[in-house]
């Protein structure tokens, strides 16, 4: 079965906020065509006017036409901008929030591997994650297993010390106990 996300909005504030600024970013600089447009044909026009004011009006309405196409067009555009721009924010945001969920099950004493989907972006952070972890893992068994031994060596000590010295030795043997 397919790992999918069903709502494309996983981080609404950033998803909006970075497709509102890229939809604002692609209306802007789309609109040179059909200012360009309309200007040249308003020179066609006048030059028409010099030649046959008949020819003006279907000009004018021609205009119009062309104009009110092109302005159609670039709010599609714009809307495909942002359906494009939520699902490649969502490839983005998916990821981030998979981490987050991964990290605060961590603190509750959940282990497994963190994993994102085939298309997400980010796909080396989660193996990031795992290689990191499991190196402290290791480095963690490591002293666990030195404090094992230090724990054997008070042992040792405990049969040839006697008094304050061996009150000492039992307070660091507790302490050493209470350790996870």
């Amino acid at each position: 079965m397919l790992n999918r996300r069903s709502n494309y909005l996983i981080n609404p504030k950033f998803q909006l906020k970075f497709t509102f600024f890229v939809c604002l970013l692609v209306f802007i600089s789309s609109l040179v065509y059909p200012m360009t447009i309309y200007d040249l044909l308003e020179r066609v026009i006048q030059h028409l006017g010099q030649v046959s004011p008949k020819l003006i009006e279907e000009f004018e309405s021609k205009q119009m036409a062309i104009i009110t196409v092109l302005v159609v067009w670039q709010l599609g555009f714009t809307m495909l901008v942002f359906v494009i721009s939520i699902f490649f924010t969502h490839k983005v945001a998916g990821p981030i929030y998979k981490t987050m969920l991964y990290l605060k099950g961590l603190r509750h004493g959940e282990r497994g591997k963190l994993k994102f989907r085939g298309g997400d972006h980010f796909l080396e952070l989660a193996e990031e994650v795992n290689l990191t972890l499991d190196h402290i893992d290791l480095k963690h068994k490591e002293c666990f297993s030195h404090l094992e031994e230090v724990k054997g060596d008070i042992q040792t000590l405990r049969g040839q010390l006697s008094g304050e010295q061996l009150t000492l030795l039992e307070g660091i043997d507790q302490k050493l106990s209470r350790l996870p």
